[in-house]
Formats: structure tokens, sequence, C-alpha cells
């Protein structure tokens, strides 16, 4: 193992003993106490039907969104974002992210077939350096791609075409400080994916598309920035790159099948029983949807809506563990989350 990677690795140990210390015992239970795959699909849970299961990326890449010389294809849309993330190093919460689509495609027929072309040839060179099976993306072929990119970017940025106005708040986003000393700075771009998160693992701990209030979520912002502000660096460096796991977190959910999700909903549901000190089933538990359902109404009755967000930042560690554990990450080491290489992430 290289010097570096061993290096990494032992950070992400460390963090551990420093952000995960209560809950270590929690995120070894999610394994050992995750449910059976189901034999055959599961039934819609009871009450009235509703199952909370978000989609960040929906759609076919080939659908047309707009037709003309050069066709506004979904895939275009879904490259220039992953381009935009991936080589910016930022993330996109989901009103960014809407913003964009909307901006481009509202744009796309009176925008000048030049600027079609460069969208589509963003899509086109980023599906050339995916890698094959076996074998790495080419390095430099990536750091090419990055560096166009990145100058296009600009000078599309200064234009100030609509759609750059988006590019250029979530800019100013990791350029403001939410947290400063000691270093490394956690940026608002950081704190906004921290957010979304919390928003994310809320809604499947109580099986509720309901989100936080703009009131209640900064109401939180103090306590947040205050336990940042007390922890270490390489606890605040899992902080600062909070945008990565987000979006390694949103690629591995989109991707997962029925079985896959219902893995990441009871390992994300023990977590917030536990929080709640509700009891959470033991052994070789085998869980359904309806199971699951009925069990997340008993959280959303013992947690509202502000008591859930608030309780994400402040049992960071008992839920980062649960999460990418159920999203087959050892919680000892994000490393491998924080560090991929998000060009090819979906």
């Amino acid at each position: 193992m290289p010097p570096l990677r061993r290096r990494s690795a032992r950070i992400a140990s460390l963090l551990v003993g420093l952000l995960l210390p209560a809950s270590l015992a929690g995120a070894s239970r999610v394994h050992a106490d995750e449910p059976s795959a189901p034999a055959a699909p599961a039934p819609a849970p009871k009450g009235d039907g509703r199952l909370f299961d978000p989609q960040f990326r929906e759609g076919r890449a080939g659908e047309v969104l707009v037709e003309g010389e050069v066709p506004l294809q979904r895939g275009i849309l879904d490259a220039f974002l992953d381009a935009l993330e991936g080589t910016q190093d930022v993330g996109l919460t989901l009103a960014d992210e809407t913003a964009l689509r909307d901006e481009i495609e509202n744009a796309w027929p009176r925008m000048a077939e030049r600027e079609q072309r460069w969208f589509d040839r963003v899509s086109v060179d980023l599906d050339k350096l995916r890698p094959v099976t076996g074998k790495p993306a080419d390095a430099a072929a990536v750091r090419g791609f990055a560096d166009a990119f990145g100058a296009a970017l600009a000078e599309r940025v200064d234009a100030k075409h609509g759609w750059s106005a988006v590019v250029a708040r979530v800019r100013a986003r990791k350029a403001d400080t939410f947290s400063a000393d000691p270093a490394p700075a956690v940026n608002g771009n950081a704190l906004d994916a921290f957010e979304e998160l919390a928003v994310f693992l809320v809604g499947v701990a109580r099986n509720s598309e309901l989100v936080p209030t703009e009131g209640q979520r900064l109401a939180t912002r103090p306590q947040v920035r205050a336990t940042m502000d007390a922890t270490g660096a390489v606890v605040r460096r899992v902080y600062a790159r909070m945008h990565r796991l987000v979006a390694f977190v949103k690629a591995r959910w989109d991707a997962a099948d029925e079985a896959g999700r219902l893995k990441v909903r009871w390992a994300v549901l023990q977590a917030f029983r536990r929080i709640a000190k509700l009891p959470v089933p033991q052994g070789a538990v085998r869980i359904d949807l309806p199971a699951y359902a009925s069990m997340a109404a008993e959280v959303a009755a013992a947690l509202p809506i502000a008591d859930a967000y608030a309780s994400v930042f402040a049992n960071p560690g008992e839920l980062l563990g649960a999460v990418v554990g159920s999203l087959g990450v050892d919680p000892k080491d994000l490393e491998p989350a924080l560090a991929y290489e998000r060009l090819f992430l979906r």
C-alpha cells in the first residue's frame, strides 16, 4: 500500500474513535442484525401505502427532453452535472440540480448551436473516459478533461448565461466558510450537503417526505457550528468533504435494487430507534416493507420532524456509520467513499 493510502486509512480509522465514540457498537449491530433478503418482492407498506423512496437521478439517458438539430437528451444534463460536481469538487443540493436542469432545458431552444454542441461534447468526452472492467480510468485523460471543462465553464459563468447563476451560487457557497478553526475549514457547500443528507436520513427513518422548515434548519446551525469547532483536524477533514460522502450515498441509493434499499432503510431505522430509545429487534431479523413502515411510524411519533433533523447533527457517528455500512463501506474507514472518483459515481 502506498504511504499516502496507508496514512489515509489510518486517519479514517482514527475517525472512529473521535467522531463515532458511542456509535461503534451500534454500527456493528447494523451488520449483525441486517435483514435477510426477502424471498419474493415485498408487499406495499400497510396504512396509506406511501413509501419514502426518492430517486436522485430519474429517467433514461437517451430520453429526449427538447427536440432540435442538437436534441437535448437527459444524459447530456446528467453528464454536465457529474462533470460540474466532479471537476469543481462541489456538491449540488436537490434545489441546485433542479434549477440547473430547468434553466438549461428552458434555454435550449434559443441556445446558440455552438453552446448546445459544447454540452453534447461534455457528455461524449466524459463517456469516453469511463473505466472499463478491470482497468482504471486514464489519470492523464481525466486531468485533461477536468482542465478543459473548468476553463470552458469559467468562460460561461463570466458570460452570465442564465444557468450559470446557479453555478456561481454553488461556487459562492464553496467560498463561504462555515467553520474556520481548526483547519481544515468547513465551507458552506459542505454544510449544504450535510443538511441534504440529514433530510434524506430523516425521511428514511420516518418513512416520510416531510422536510424541516427553513427556520428549523437555521435553528440547528449554531449547535452544528459549535460541534464542528470543537472537533480536531481528523474529524473536520470528514466534515469538510461531506459533499463527497453525500454524492456517494446518493449514487449507491439510486443504483440499489429493492433488497439493497431495504438494507439501507433497516440500518437507518435501527439507528434512529436507538436515538429515540425505542425497542430495536435483535438477532437475525427478517424485515419487509410493511414491517419497516410500521416501525418507521413509531419513529415518526417519537421524533417530530424538527427533533429528528436535529438528532442527525447530534449523533453524526451513529448515523453516518449506519448508512455507509449498509452501502458496503466499513464504518471504521470512510476513505473509500470520500476518495472515490466522482466523475464515475453514476
